[in-house]
This record gives structure tokens, C-alpha cells and sequence, in this order.
């Protein structure tokens, strides 16, 4: 019994590291994200204003 019991804390053990380990892939994964969107942010607000030639045209 006792040696069942430390299998199952050792398989425990060995979820515990797994879970530890997929949740820093996707915390670094989450900040990847973040900074690529970050980037993208600029670019989509540039793409939404008027072309310099519209700026000065006469209405």
C-alpha cells in the first residue's frame, strides 16, 4: 500500500512539474503576443488616417 501510494506522489510530483512548465510557455507565449500586437498597433492607426495628399488638397 505504502509503495502505491509513493507512486502516486511521484506521478503527482510529475504533473505538478508539467503544469509548471506549460504554464510558463504560455505566459511567454501571452507576452510575445502582447509585444507583437503592440507593434501593430502603430501601423493599423497609420493605415486608418488620410493619405499626406488628402491633408492639403482644397475642399
Amino acid at each position: 500500500m505504502e509503495a502505491l501510494l509513493n507512486q502516486i506522489l511521484d506521478r503527482l510530483n510529475q504533473l505538478h512539474s508539467s503544469v509548471s512548465i506549460l504554464t510558463s510557455d504560455v505566459n511567454d507565449m501571452n507576452n510575445k503576443i502582447n509585444r507583437i500586437e503592440a507593434n501593430m498597433a502603430p501601423k493599423e492607426n497609420s493605415l486608418n488616417c488620410d493619405p499626406p495628399w488628402m491633408i492639403f488638397s482644397p475642399i
